[in-house]
């Protein structure tokens, strides 16, 4: 029991904190998110405010978890702990009696009785808020397209090296090889056989089994993302990814176009949107009944007005409007609105 006094005395008060859109309010929170999304600088904040209290992290090889239990209880009792914080929470854990639990973990499970709160990575309005140095929206997003929307990394040196030594914690060998063909159909419509059959091409040995469970296994997590066809339940998913930079971090190639429509989605999921892709619509919302199209470089507005194919599909599902996210082109008329994606982020924010 002695080795958890270690951890009753650490501090956060001097921890430096950013806004964010979530907070714990709950004095029984579950966090899930995946990793460096966050989970652990909202409890750092939260418990910058707390006396007497427990800070544990399960993934830590210090604490005796063969006799966690039993230790926890007693620690507890001796000390009048008020608040424990179990991070990398371990299902097979049982928690003790006490009022005030906090707990982490990547994994999706859920416990009864407790508020779970789902932290993703930043989204771009949360970016501005952590990247206080930069004077335009503009100059900020241009931060943001580069580095990603995990900025405890960025901030490190050899930033593509140290994101990698971050997935390795978590994910094994053939686990960052399926991630990595994953990367390279970012935006795509991919089906499972495709990936497969790209995978025995580089000799890795693996099963349509395992793809599928390894595959639903980073769906769990919310590494990945597969966005369904509108209508078409048997069409190939759209493969989007939970940090639009993951690709360049994984594999040596980029794509502006599917970036900056990874970057989009990202933000519509913050925003808890019903999504579907269609043949012309990168992104249609049927609850809102908006349809969005992701266009970087707009050199003629023509050439988007005079699309049949997409107008054809605006008229059939009724939508008056087109949205077209660009990478800095700007124009409003009845019928179409483009906006670079800083301003239109900020306008469809929470």
């Amino acid at each position: 029991m002695q080795y958890l006094e270690y951890f009753h005395n650490l501090s956060f008060n001097k921890t430096n904190f950013f806004h964010r859109k979530i907070s714990i309010q709950s004095s029984k929170t579950l966090l899930i998110g995946p990793p460096n999304s966050g989970k652990s600088s909202l409890i750092y904040e939260y418990l910058s405010n707390k006396t007497d209290f427990l800070y544990l992290d399960l993934n830590d090889i210090r604490l005796n978890t063969k006799t966690l239990y039993l230790d926890l209880i007693n620690f507890i009792q001796k000390f009048h702990i008020k608040t424990l914080v179990i991070e990398n929470f371990d299902e097979t854990l049982k928690l003790p009696n006490i009022d005030n639990i906090i707990l982490s973990s990547i994994k999706p499970i859920n416990i009864k009785n407790f508020k779970k709160i789902e932290v993703n990575p930043l989204d771009f309005e949360e970016f501005i808020s952590f990247e206080k140095k930069f004077i335009d929206e503009e100059t900020c997003f241009n931060h943001f397209f580069s580095h990603g929307s995990l900025p405890r990394l960025y901030q490190e040196t050899n930033f593509h090296n140290n994101y990698q030594k971050k997935l390795q914690t978590f994910l094994s060998n053939p686990q960052l090889k399926i991630l990595q063909e994953l990367s390279l159909n970012m935006g795509m419509k991919s089906s499972m056989l495709s990936i497969y059959n790209n995978l025995k091409k580089q000799n890795i040995k693996i099963s349509k089994d395992k793809l599928y469970q390894e595959v639903n296994y980073f769906k769990d997590l919310k590494i990945i993302f597969a966005l369904q066809k509108w209508n078409s339940e048997k069409s190939p998913h759209r493969i989007y990814l939970f940090d639009f930079i993951l690709k360049e971090v994984l594999t040596t190639t980029s794509n502006i176009f599917k970036k900056l429509e990874n970057i989009i989605f990202l933000e519509l999921i913050h925003n808890k949107k019903e999504i579907f892709y269609t043949d012309n619509i990168s992104f249609y919302l049927p609850d809102e009944n908006r349809a969005i199209v992701s266009i970087p470089f707009i050199s003629d507005i023509k050439t988007i007005q005079n699309n049949k194919n997409l107008n054809k599909e605006l008229k059939s599902l009724n939508i008056k409007k087109l949205e077209v996210i660009s990478l800095g082109f700007k124009y409003s008329s009845s019928n179409l609105e483009i906006l670079p994606f800083w301003e239109w982020a900020t306008l469809n924010s929470l």
